[in-house]
C-alpha cells in the first residue's frame, strides 16, 4: 500500500512552472488543491521571490523545496503535512526511557561529516554578482547556492547544517510498545551513561 495520492498530477505528471513572489505555504496549498487533498502546515511563512519547477512532479518538487529550507514533509491520511523539524526537535520530551526499558540498543557518535558553521556563496537569480554569508564558526561547510538574498541564503545554510548534523549522535533501541513513541516527538534516555540525553524520534517501527 502507498500513502501518496493516486492522482497522476501529483506523483506522475511532470510539470514546468515559474513560481514568483510566493511563500512555501502558498506553493504547498496550490499543489495540495491540485491533488485534491488537504494541507497541514506548521512552519514560518517563508517567502520566495522566484523559483523554477523544471520537469518535476508536484510531489518531488515540493519535497525538494521543503528540504532546502529545513522543513519536513510527509503525505499521510489524505494530507500533505509540512512542519519545521528544528522546532519539533527543541520540544520537551514526552517520556523517559530507562536502561531497563531497552531490550537492546545501539549508540553512535561521530564528528565526520558534521559542521558547526557554514560559508555560503550565493548569486541572485538572473545576476552573476556573487555574495557571501557566514553562519557559525569552527568546522565550516562550504556551500554554493542560488538565493533571493542574504536571509534566503542563511535559511538554506542553516537547513543544510541541521541536515548534515543529524548523524552526529544517533541512538536506536528495541523497547516494548508505548503510545507516546511517535516519530517527530522527543524522548529522554537515562541510566545508560554516555548515551543519556534528549533525542528526536526520526523513525518508529512497530512489530
Amino acid at each position: 500500500a502507498v500513502s501518496i495520492p493516486r492522482k497522476e498530477a501529483f506523483n506522475e505528471e511532470e510539470r514546468t512552472k515559474n513560481w514568483e513572489s510566493v511563500t512555501i505555504r502558498e506553493i504547498a496549498s496550490e499543489i495540495a488543491a491540485r491533488a485534491g487533498i488537504a494541507l497541514y502546515y506548521e512552519a514560518d511563512d517563508i517567502p520566495i521571490k522566484t523559483l523554477e519547477q523544471d520537469k518535476q512532479t508536484d510531489c518531488k518538487f515540493l519535497y525538494s523545496v521543503c528540504e532546502k529550507y529545513g522543513l519536513a514533509m510527509k503525505v499521510f491520511g489524505e494530507k500533505i503535512i509540512i512542519f519545521d523539524e528544528a522546532r519539533y526537535e527543541s520540544a520537551a520530551p514526552v517520556l523517559t526511557l530507562q536502561y531497563e526499558d531497552c531490550i537492546r540498543y545501539t549508540y553512535n557518535s561521530t564528528m565526520a561529516g558534521t559542521y558547526t558553521g557554514a560559508k555560503v556563496r550565493y548569486s541572485d537569480p538572473g545576476s552573476s554578482k556573487r555574495h557571501y554569508v557566514s553562519v557559525g564558526s569552527g568546522r565550516i561547510k562550504e556551500m554554493n547556492v542560488e538565493a533571493d538574498g542574504a536571509e534566503d541564503a542563511r535559511r538554506k545554510a542553516v537547513a543544510a547544517l541541521n541536515n548534515a548534523n543529524k548523524k552526529a549522535v544517533t541512538f536506536s533501541a528495541t523497547v516494548m510498545p508505548r503510545e507516546e513513541l511517535i516519530a517527530s516527538r522527543c524522548i529522554e534516555i537515562r541510566g545508560l551513561g554516555t548515551p543519556d540525553g534528549v533525542y528526536y524520534l526520526d523513525k518508529v517501527t512497530s512489530k
